[in-house]
């Protein structure tokens, strides 16, 4: 029942999502929320038309137009400024939502933007008249401080995106006047909208944060400085966001109001957010979320909870709860085999194909989506994410049917006999052949290797499960220290604009399963894949797509690694909340809040758990 409302909601989702209309809105009156109508009374603000830019962002709600007021509740099990940057990221360019893949990036704080005839050049128009929270300009000098005075700041532990470079190189940014910018690229590079939108910001507010800053400030220090990054420490008083981080207690609640700048109106002219305040509740794990939000506490959550809390969730709606389900479509679990593996016997078996398809083979995916995850995973190969552009129909099942014999049968052609009769295969020339299978501590994970390696015996492999730390084996994997590696089946779902790094040959020592490839690559096919998804981002889109169905199928003959396949991941949503959507699409870029757009979410009615 629960994966065929999936579909429908996909289905009316992709018909009616909460967009945006990039077009002028001329002639619109604008309305605000009352607690601003009455300062702007009081003459603490000026009239919402001073407030907002000559041509505001217009987003069309999700269902229907909202209504102001009240608190939009969230429980965390990290104090960090994740929920805190999600709640509403303002990039340059924006994926559409709730599903990214439904059409190219959107306008967001870039107006509009284009390319030089090659694609070497791209000149971006910035949206006139949007203003920080303060009511400070929003100008092309913000980029320039963020882009030079920190992240190329050496001294400053704000990273450059990874997304942002190309093939290593960073591009050159050239402020043309208060709202241009031009980005020079070393190749013809048609990824400035997706790569723009897959960012948190672009922009820092310069008149705010050049006081932490020793290069505007004499008595400023660095250490200052980087103490200060983080929104939920002294950056978040000014922001482009809906709302404003307005009191911080370490280890209780992070409080927000609304931003009275924002720049974006709904299709009748109301200045967004509709809630009023948002909080988010600090509280001891992902359990307590899950249960603060069937109790009322909080209004939604997309990340701390999961399949193993889809009884909990269903029982709460049969005891008349008043919450609701949803699922976020989104990567499993995937195991990548050491290629590069210092021992030559078991860096033989990993190299060989039909050792690798073998093991695919050998996992019953159906078993697993009936005993860990109810039914809601998506059995598949090695492929990319099924709603990517780059997903081919072919490459579904390519390797994955659940069939020990056929695995037996090419473990036999390759060589990998069961010499000594116990049972387990030995190498080609005889040596044994015991296979280590790292895997974190996790509620599916775990149990999901527990019976892959008890399928993997049933066809002769020895495969010994090692259950550590996450951030242990995470470690191991990154030195290329292990066997099979066990983790998210990361960069599938945006194979360029996501974890490349984890996907294909993007730097020094990597993809960590195939350290060495520019000196020992395991086959021609990896580097043909590895050539289409390094030069994808400078072609244009159908090209592109062209390009990245070919380096699909490579990905799903060879089995570098063993995907198990994608899951519908559920999610708790109150129903008081409107335009809130059943169905989203997560992926590495865009994760958890944002395709909620939570500016367009609104209180029906108030929470009796929350008294607002």
């Amino acid at each position: 029942m629960l994966p065929k409302k999936f579909l429908l909601l996909i289905t009316l989702s992709i018909v009616a999502l909460s967009g945006v209309l990039p077009g002028v809105a001329q002639d619109m009156t604008y309305n605000e929320a009352p607690m601003l109508a009455e300062l702007v009374a009081a003459g603490e603000l000026p009239p919402v038309e001073e407030r907002l830019p000559a041509n505001p962002l217009v987003i069309e709600p999700l269902e229907e137009i909202g209504t102001y007021g009240g608190t939009l509740r969230r429980g965390s099990a990290n104090a960090s400024s994740y929920l805190t940057e999600n709640f509403t990221r303002e990039p340059l360019t924006m994926w559409q939502m709730p599903l990214p893949s439904a059409g190219p990036p959107q306008p967001n704080l870039a107006e509009s933007w284009e390319y030089n005839d090659d694609g070497t050049e791209v000149i971006v128009h910035l949206r006139q008249g949007v203003k920080w929270s303060d009511g400070t300009p929003f100008t092309s000098e913000d980029i320039e401080f963020y882009w030079f005075d920190i992240m190329l700041n050496e001294n400053v532990t704000e990273a450059f995106p990874g997304i942002l470079r190309i093939n290593g190189e960073i591009p050159e940014l050239e402020i043309i006047d208060e709202y241009t910018i031009k980005y020079t690229f070393p190749v013809p590079w048609y990824f400035f909208a997706e790569a723009h939108a897959s960012t948190w910001e672009m922009a820092w507010p310069k008149h705010y944060m050049s006081q932490f800053h020793p290069d505007y400030n004499e008595d400023a220090t660095y250490e200052d400085l980087n103490a200060n990054l983080e929104l939920i420490n002294g950056r978040g008083a000014v922001t482009l966001q809906a709302w404003v981080m307005e009191e911080y207690v370490p280890g209780e609640v992070i409080r927000y109001v609304r931003n009275p700048y924002y720049f974006k109106v709904d299709t009748a002219g109301n200045q967004l957010p509709y809630f009023d305040r948002a909080e988010i509740q600090l509280v001891e794990d992902r359990q307590a979320v899950a249960l603060g939000n069937i109790t009322g506490q909080f209004d939604l959550d997309a990340m701390w909870v999961g399949v193993q809390h889809i009884q909990l969730f269903t029982q709460a709606i049969q005891d008349g709860r008043d919450v609701d389900i949803g699922f976020a479509f989104t990567i499993a679990m995937a195991q990548y085999f050491n290629l590069d593996h210092p021992d030559p016997v078991k860096r033989a078996a990993f190299r060989d194909a039909n050792f690798r398809r073998a093991w695919s083979m050998a996992i019953n995916r159906d078993e697993l989506n009936n005993v860990l995850y109810s039914g809601l995973l998506e059995p598949t190969g090695t492929t990319f994410q099924p709603d990517s552009p780059f997903f081919t129909e072919d490459t579904r099942m390519l390797w994955a049917e659940y069939d020990p014999d056929g695995a037996r049968a090419l473990l036999d052609e390759a060589g990998y006999l069961d010499v000594d009769g116990d049972g387990f295969r030995e190498s080609p020339d005889g040596q044994p052949l015991e296979i280590v299978v790292d895997v974190g501590q996790h509620d599916l994970y775990t149990p999901s290797v527990e019976i892959i390696v008890e399928s993997l015996a049933d066809i002769g492999i020895r495969a010994v499960m090692n259950v550590r730390d996450q951030s242990l084996i995470r470690e191991n994997f990154v030195a290329g220290d292990f066997d099979v590696h066990t983790w998210d089946f990361g960069g599938a779902d945006t194979p360029l604009s996501g974890d490349i790094g984890l996907m294909a040959g993007a730097g020094t020592n990597n993809p960590p399963w195939h350290r060495n490839w520019q000196q020992d690559p395991v086959s021609d096919d990896f580097l043909r894949y590895n050539e289409i998804i390094l030069s994808a981002a400078s072609m244009p889109f159908e090209e592109r797509v062209a390009a990245m169905q070919e380096a699909g199928r490579l990905l799903a003959d060879n089995v570098w690694m063993a995907n198990i396949g994608f899951y519908n991941r559920p999610f708790i949503v109150s129903n008081r909340l409107g335009n809130a959507t059943r169905v989203i699409a997560r992926n590495g870029e865009v994760n958890d809040m944002p395709p909620f757009a939570a500016y367009q979410l609104f209180e029906k009615y108030p929470s009796a758990a929350a008294g607002s």
